[in-house]
């Protein structure tokens, strides 16, 4: 018989696993490495910010004392930091002191947490921390006439020298708005009352002075403030939809804080478009002159409906088949019958569109294609797209239908925090993502780990700590994180109770 003890002595000195390499984690060798080369040109964003990975938010301070406002977010060069007035009609305006502003504060605090000790100095850092790390500069009264500013509402020119705001007030029931102030096209839509028509005004405010700028007003409409659903700002153009007049409003900011009439996209495209019409339905000649034309009762399908019906017609005449013909005037009325729901700049000369029918967007039903959460990066999206197509009743076409339920995106909706790069480190989107929107608050901690290495880099507690949890009430946290440093507040929510934490760098000494 052979014998096997040297071939099962070699066996056992060969290591079954590889050891994972791991990149070097020392800041000293990291900023020597950034100073010596910070990327070759065309190399990935994270590459230049993979630094982040070795200075983060590693100390919370629990409850921290605010002043009686509602936070909104940062600025996206990060000197400005917004919020609403607690009755919600003036905008207050802080500018930033940078992420080191409570060292001295915190000097001799360990641990990564100040929880809720209500020891002298305990009481003393959570009092003056705001002040710290926020300076006050503007309080600026902004709405007026009944109207209250939408908290979920703001938009920031490329420059960050300007911020737009909407604010809105319930239509009165009496005296009742007349008809055709409700119904100014043939397009527009039958109001829910569980969802009443409102006048709206957009605000655009100088951050350097404080001044408000410019004002325009909307009246008896519906467009949708929250979330910047109803309005969309690439560069310097504006795009307002609103909903209940089917109609884009665009608009060009001015170097001056000013809105400039662009165009209405709607009933008509161009200027010239009544003309061109009235020259071949005399009906329409009366608008040129002065009154209220009725033209809830217009039979002539609206320029951008006529667009969209004629460039499906054409293709279906590309395909030159029967059936798709008759695919064309079988939908035909349910294409008409389509409204205007959400729509995105894509440049300044594309808008990107999305119909649906009535009922969705009156409020009357949910949006059928709609999913609860936006995925960011092509991995997330693309296994997004693989557990759909292998569900049960799933496939295909019900995975491109639920990603295009997820178009268009919302202006600015999205935090270019380092942190929640998908990118640079790994982390449970269910609890923190880089979406801005309001995420149910977990029980334990929510844990960061380097993408590159594996390795647990710091955590982020939202809320109380050490104080019974009632499942029974469903609490949210909404999380602003600074731009680029290592700063980040939460806001947790339960019923009307607000707990606000400060996520900072903190080194012991």
């Amino acid at each position: 018989m052979a014998d096997l003890h040297p071939l099962m002595s070699a066996m056992e000195d060969t290591p079954t696993l590889k050891p994972r390499h791991i990149q070097n984690q020392n800041v000293v060798h990291r900023l020597e490495k950034r100073r010596i080369c910070s990327g070759r040109p065309g190399s990935h964003w994270y590459r230049v910010r993979c630094f982040h990975q070795n200075l983060f938010p590693n100390f919370t301070v629990v409850n921290v004392e605010k002043p009686p406002c509602f936070l909104r977010k940062f600025s996206p060069d990060g000197r400005y930091f917004i919020a609403f007035s607690s009755d919600q009609t003036s905008l207050e305006i802080y500018e930033y002191q940078g992420c080191q502003a409570a060292q001295d504060l915190l000097r001799g605090q360990e641990g990564e947490t100040l929880s809720t000790a209500n020891d002298q100095r305990s009481l003393n850092i959570r009092g003056r921390l705001f002040e710290r790390f926020f300076s006050l500069l503007h309080v600026t009264n902004v709405a007026s006439n009944g109207e209250h500013l939408n908290r979920e509402c703001s938009l920031f020119t490329d420059d960050c020298r300007y911020v737009i705001v909407g604010s809105a007030v319930y239509v009165p029931e009496e005296p009742q708005p007349y008809f055709f102030e409700v119904y100014r096209n043939n397009e527009s839509v039958t109001p829910n009352p569980r969802s009443p028509l409102e006048d709206y005004s957009l605000h655009i405010i100088d951050l350097h002075t404080g001044r408000l700028c410019d004002t325009r007003s909307f009246k008896c409409d519906k467009i949708i403030l929250s979330h910047n659903q109803g309005l969309y700002l690439y560069r310097n153009i504006l795009a307002v939809l609103s909903v209940q007049q089917q109609t884009i409003h665009v608009f060009q900011v001015t170097p001056d804080g000013t809105f400039l009439d662009v165009r209405t996209i709607g009933r008509f495209c161009y200027e010239d478009d009544l003309l061109t019409l009235s020259a071949v339905y005399t009906e329409t000649q009366a608008e040129i002159q002065p009154g209220l034309p009725r033209l809830y009762t217009d039979k002539v399908i609206n320029s951008l409906k006529h667009r969209l019906l004629v460039y499906l017609w054409r293709r279906v005449e590309q395909d030159g088949s029967a059936t798709a013909k008759r695919r064309f005037f079988q939908c035909f009325d349910q294409l008409r019958k389509l409204r205007m729901w959400k729509m995105q700049l894509l440049d300044e000369h594309h808008l990107f569109i999305k119909y649906t029918s009535e009922d969705v967007v009156t409020l009357r039903v949910t949006d059928p294609s709609q999913v609860g959460e936006h995925t960011h990066s092509q991995k997330a999206a693309c296994l997004f797209k693989d557990t759909i197509v292998n569900a049960k009743y799933g496939g295909h076409t019900e995975a491109v239908r639920r990603l295009l339920g997820q178009l268009p995106i919302s202006a600015q909706s999205y935090s270019s925090s380092p942190y929640l790069d998908l990118s640079l480190f790994s982390y449970d989107d269910k609890w923190v993502s880089a979406m801005e929107r309001p995420k149910t608050c977990g029980d334990h901690p929510i844990r960061f780990y380097a993408r590159d290495s594996g390795l647990l880099k710091f955590k982020i507690q939202a809320g109380l700590l050490g104080r019974p949890v009632n499942h029974a009430v469903r609490r949210l946290v909404a999380f602003t994180f600074h731009p680029f440093e290592p700063f980040a507040i939460s806001v947790q929510r339960t019923n009307a109770e607000y707990v606000v934490n400060f996520h900072m760098r903190h080194v012991c000494e």
